[in-house]
This record gives C-alpha cells, structure tokens and sequence, in this order.
C-alpha cells in the first residue's frame, strides 16, 4: 500500500509547470484590466486624504467634536 503523502492530489497537480503559468498569465490578464479601477481607487483615496488633512490643519472639525465639561 502507498503512502497517501506520496501520492499527488489535484491541487499539487495544478501548481507546478503549465498550469501555474497558466493561473499566472490569467490572474496578471484580470489585474491589468482593473487597472483602471485601481487608479480611480487610488485617485479617491489621496483626494480623500488630502480633504482631511486640510479639514485637520484647519480646525474645521471643531464643530464635531463633544464638548469637553
């Protein structure tokens, strides 16, 4: 009888030679087309940190806070 470590499942199977390069290929093909999403998200969250830094130097979220009594 074999040892069932010995053997090789499907999941080892898929990851080496052709197959892991073809995983590869489509996860670099789905993250170059979101691309676009991704600039938009970053774009967003420096504006977003940009407002908020402003909005901090200049006090302006006073108005927010609790009264300290």
């Amino acid at each position: 009888m074999a040892n069932p470590r010995d053997t090789e499942n499907g999941w080892s199977q898929l990851t080496r030679g052709a197959p892991l390069a073809v995983m590869v290929a489509v996860v670099l093909y789905i993250l170059y087309q979101l691309l676009p999403v991704l600039e938009l998200l970053v774009v967003a969250a420096l504006i977003a940190l940009i407002l908020r830094t402003f909005q901090f130097l200049l006090g302006c979220d006073r108005r927010f806070q609790s009264p300290l009594w």
